[in-house]
């Protein structure tokens, strides 16, 4: 009981995504929409960017959760690549709240438990907008 109660306690961005200090860029490959096809979007960000994406990320709680990892189908998400000096992971983010990290062929899945005022969604469409 304990155990699975430790499991599912709030973590920060700094347990749930691998690495996020010292990100070379952040490339944005695909955004997915539930009234549309798959949109290729291929927008790579870098310094600055990446600083206020991570920032975003890290200004959530999230919760581990079990369930199917392909949280893109019938909902809105960005597939996004994530190069680290060291290693690259990709993420999958959803409005439903919910966020997979890809990370050498392990999946783990989360839900976002606590953001500001807007979804993570919202903020990256508002942060990629124009490009």
């Amino acid at each position: 009981m304990i155990g699975t109660i430790y499991y599912f306690r709030p973590i920060n961005a700094n347990n749930v995504f691998p690495e996020l200090k010292n990100v070379e860029k952040i490339a944005f490959i695909v955004r997915f929409d539930e009234k549309k096809d798959a949109e290729f979007k291929n927008i790579e960000i870098k310094e600055k960017e990446v600083d206020y994406f991570i920032n975003l990320l890290e200004m959530s709680k999230y919760r581990r959760v079990f369930g199917e990892t392909n949280i893109q189908s019938q909902t809105s998400a960005f597939d996004i690549a994530i190069a680290h000096n060291s290693s690259n992971y990709s993420i999958v983010i959803n409005n439903k709240g919910y966020v997979v990290v890809n990370e050498m062929n392990s999946k783990k899945k989360y839900k976002i438990l606590s953001s500001k005022n807007d979804t993570l969604i919202k903020l990256i469409n508002e942060m990629l907008n124009g490009k």
